[in-house]
């Protein structure tokens, strides 16, 4: 990925964003959604995703330390962000704004439709697709850590989010855009 502010947000912010706490129910899941919105900035971002709780944990364990790193720079604490989202019951919210970036983060209860498992994790980058067989998790792993070389040092955490992403119903997990490029992160 280039050096545009959609990619510098991706890796620093929207994916350590999707945060947080094990948790199940009965006959629905409780979901983790996370909107960002950038103001001010002459290429704003806009970005959503939303997927179950278990799921969000998952992606925030593979989240690699430099990342961490990174994202205090620019004024976020993921590790005091997780927490705070931990806390939160379901149908709470809550915000967290750093210079014109709002982060605006909730839990609900969500009944999915339609099939209960997805086979391929989609990567969108503009026009660009990367389709990642979920059955086949090294080879899944083994594509994103070559495409994004900070993945790296967490291969055995993106591996268990992979895995996890296999009992989660197709659909949407993120989308972000700026002026420049538009991201799309989604099962299918």
């Amino acid at each position: 990925m280039s050096s545009s502010p959609l990619c510098v947000f991706a890796r620093k912010v929207a994916f350590p964003g999707l945060l947080i706490l094990w948790t199940t129910a009965a006959f629905s899941e409780p979901y983790l959604q996370v909107s960002v919105d950038e103001i001010g900035a002459a290429s704003p971002i806009r970005a959503l995703a939303i997927m179950p709780v278990r799921l969000a944990t998952a992606a925030y364990n593979a989240v690699p330390e430099n990342l961490h790193k990174d994202a205090l720079k620019e004024g976020f604490d993921l590790k005091e962000i997780s927490r705070k989202i931990e806390k939160l019951q379901v149908g709470e919210s809550t915000t967290f704004e750093q210079e014109g970036i709002t982060v605006k983060a909730s839990k609900l209860e969500r009944e999915p439709e339609g099939p209960k498992q997805s086979t391929y994790l989609v990567l969108k980058i503009d026009e660009t697709e990367i389709v990642c067989p979920l059955a086949i998790t090294a080879g899944a792993v083994k594509i994103l850590t070559f495409m994004f070389k900070d993945l790296q040092p967490v291969a055995k955490q993106l591996e268990t989010a992979i895995k996890e992403a296999k009992s989660v119903p197709p659909g949407r997990l993120l989308w972000c855009t700026d002026q420049e490029q538009t991201l799309e992160v989604r099962l299918k």
